[in-house]
């Protein structure tokens, strides 16, 4: 993965390369596509019937308390500004715009759709979309169709995901399911009433085919804890599944992004000599193709030294736990979690960032996102023989990398 001067560099190169006049004109197109695509902040929107917490995780998300869920409010686009303001569409199309964020006496006018912008830092690399409809399935089905052309990456905030909600899902494009998260709001409840595992089997039987990913998020805890800058509040965060679900979607937006920069390199190493040149004949374009397929399954020295030292970490992890009594005292089974999760997290982050573009390592950056969530419910469940699980998690893990470099 390039690092920021790298991309910045990338992105002067291809705006250099989009300006020039001897390009064909189709790939001209192209690469003002991609261009726009690598610099605009990626579009997540947030669905979900009423009353499932939707301002709430999109406030989780933008990293700052910007919508008040108390109120009724809109479908509302949130992005970056120098300053806080909303501009309101008002239902005879006129606009009006104030300083701050929305309130009362904004919603007192009836707007039927909100832009609010805020210099909250998260806000640079992305935008928010709460989709606010009737719980009608006339009103819900049109509300997604016309939000699906303005997002990137797809979170349904679901209590139980029912018939209905199923039924709207299914009509949802497949390019937007292929990067959708389905989300089990105020999973603390579910848990404090003993009944998560059972909510989140249903899901997975239900919804399982239908998302990339499912996960349990107590939101508003979530938001409190990403509030409170201290230990106690980091802990809190991960815990409440707001972490996971955090660094769920900026894996998502650094996998997103790796495809168009690895387009965008490919595109420059073919075209940018020919554009120099004033234009010519371009070919070979079949054997750059293969080569970037060989690339896929081939894993370089970075990507080996990667997963050394992955496995190296995971025994050490392994060793502690091993060296632990499970049937202890509560608090050493909590350590033991919270240390075998915050291991997965940081390691699936890590396949991610580091372990470029092969298939298998892909795969096992996928494969230790499911076990950072796994180990997540088994800390918000206190499932009986925790540290065990957590054992043969790891060890599983440990041999699927064992695996991918003797290949």
């Amino acid at each position: 993965m390039l690092d920021a001067a790298e991309t910045d560099d990338l992105l002067t190169r291809l705006r250099d390369l989009c300006a020039t006049g001897g390009l064909p004109k189709d790939v001209r197109t192209g690469a003002s596509q991609l261009l726009e695509r690598l610099e605009a902040p990626v579009r997540i929107a947030i669905f979900g019937m009423p009353g499932v917490g939707k301002s709430t995780v999109l406030n989780l998300l933008a990293g700052g308390r910007i919508l008040d869920p108390t109120l009724e409010l809109p479908t509302t686009e949130v992005t970056h500004g120098k300053q806080a303001r909303t501009m309101a569409t008002l239902p005879d199309g006129g606009e009006h715009v104030t300083n701050g964020l929305p309130d009362a006496d904004l919603l007192a006018m009836e707007p039927a759709f909100l832009r609010v912008e805020t210099p909250l830092e998260r806000l640079r690399s992305i935008s928010l979309l709460e989709v606010v409809a009737e719980e009608s399935l006339r009103d819900q089905r049109a509300a997604l169709t016309w939000a699906s052309k303005r997002a990137d990456i797809a979170l349904w905030c679901t209590h139980s995901f029912h018939d209905a909600e199923q039924r709207l899902w299914i009509s949802a494009p497949d390019r937007l399911k292929d990067h959708s998260f389905l989300l089990l709001t105020r999973a603390d409840e579910f848990a404090a009433a003993g009944n998560l595992r059972q909510r989140l089997d249903t899901l997975a039987e239900t919804g399982s085919h239908e998302f990339y990913s499912i996960m349990p998020l107590a939101a508003e805890q979530a938001l409190a804890a990403i509030m409170d800058a201290d230990t106690q509040g980091a802990n809190a965060l991960g815990v409440s599944g707001g972490q996971a679900l955090l660094d769920a979607i900026d894996a998502e937006m650094t996998q997103g992004r790796r495809g168009d920069l690895d387009s965008a390199l490919m595109l420059l190493s073919r075209f940018e000599p020919v554009a120099s040149a004033g234009g010519a004949t371009i070919t070979h374009i079949e054997d750059a193709r293969a080569t970037a397929e060989a690339e896929k399954t081939r894993l370089d020295p970075a990507d080996k030294q990667t997963l050394h030292s992955v496995l190296e970490r995971i025994e050490a992890v392994s060793a502690d736990i091993a060296g632990g009594d499970d049937t202890g005292a509560e608090e050493l089974v909590s350590t033991i979690l919270e240390r075998a999760s915050g291991l997965a997290e940081e390691l699936a982050e890590e396949l991610v960032e580091n372990g470029g573009r092969a298939e298998a390592v892909q795969s096992l950056a996928e494969d230790f996102q499911d076990a950072s969530e796994m180990l997540l419910l088994m800390q918000l469940e206190n499932a009986a023989g925790p540290a065990a699980d957590a054992a043969c998690l790891l060890l599983q893990l440990r041999r699927e990398v064992e695996q991918v470099l003797a290949a």
